[in-house]
């Protein structure tokens, strides 16, 4: 399996950021309009928000890893796969979630976790999750 090029990669977390984005702001509108009604406990709502924030994240971009596809969406538009790095294989639900939190404190360490991948090497939360993004197998061009 060929790992993923650094275009690649970029170009599907591109995509995925523009839908978390989509789907956040659309939480944030319903969340809004249910949370108006509570105004006296703002303090505990903004812990909520940042709860329910970083639980859909996981659902978003950790939980996909574990399904058939093995991947986000974005890296599933742009052809990509999450494996394991020893035996290429699918994760478990562990694996993702462990990938997913290393992921999240990179970016927020003011996005130090996408410097490497920026630079052509592989991020350390790939490194430290023991995960390898490669490009699916239907993806792979023949060469003749």
């Amino acid at each position: 399996m060929r790992e993923a090029r650094r275009g690649e990669r970029m170009l599907a977390f591109i995509a995925d950021l523009m839908l978390w984005i989509s789907l956040a702001l659309l939480l944030d509108i319903a969340l809004a309009m249910g949370l108006m009604l509570w105004a006296p406990m703002l303090g505990r709502q903004t812990a909520m928000l940042i709860l329910v924030h970083v639980l859909l994240a996981w659902v978003y971009w950790a939980w996909p890893l574990t399904w058939p596809m093995q991947a986000s969406i974005g890296q599933w538009m742009v052809g990509l796969r999450v494996v394991r790095a020893e035996d290429a294989g699918r994760l478990n639900a562990a694996q993702a979630t462990r990938r997913f939190f290393w992921q999240l404190l990179g970016q927020l360490a003011l996005g130090s976790g996408a410097w490497p991948l920026l630079r052509g090497h592989t991020p350390y939360y790939d490194r430290l999750s023991q995960t390898r993004v490669v490009l699916a197998p239907s993806r792979v061009a023949i060469d003749v």
